[in-house]
């Protein structure tokens, strides 16, 4: 089971229930382990939700999430240039900000991201990932569990 609180509805909560969830939330990463990266953010997207969030992206954008669920949870720039027109990595940058863009508007949470970088900033070298609960939501969307 998956639940999803918007950052508003997280807020509203008493303290206590605001602090026992995240330490519900610390022992499962502590538990299952995290990619290394920054985790503040990185949403963890049950299927339900990845499935509304599919509703409102291009073709691109659906083709660019279908490489992740079928790699495991990652993607590397050259994985997703194949699915795409674009002929350079930095072509990408559009996605990845329609992504971030669709998943803080829908989680209503401006911190929010659905997808991280691992690799060094400053080129290419590297690879994006997704949380484990976003991979299989999104194995299970495209038909691949």
């Amino acid at each position: 089971m998956n639940v999803t609180l918007s950052a508003h509805d997280f807020r509203a909560l008493p303290a206590e229930a605001q602090e026992a969830i995240l330490q519900l939330l610390l022992d499962s990463r502590q538990r299952h382990g995290s990619p290394d990266g920054p985790i503040g953010g990185l949403v963890e997207m049950g299927y339900d939700m990845f499935s509304r969030f599919v509703r409102g992206v291009s073709a691109t954008t659906r083709a660019c999430l279908r490489v992740f669920a079928e790699n495991g949870g990652t993607a590397t720039p050259e994985q997703l240039l194949a699915v795409t027109d674009y002929t350079e990595p930095g072509m990408l940058r559009g996605v990845h900000a329609g992504i971030t863009k669709r998943t803080r508007k829908l989680l209503e949470d401006p911190e929010a991201y659905l997808i991280s970088w691992k690799g060094r900033e400053d080129d290419w070298d590297g690879e994006w990932y997704v949380s484990s609960v976003t991979y299989e939501s999104m194995k299970r969307f495209f038909e691949l569990a």
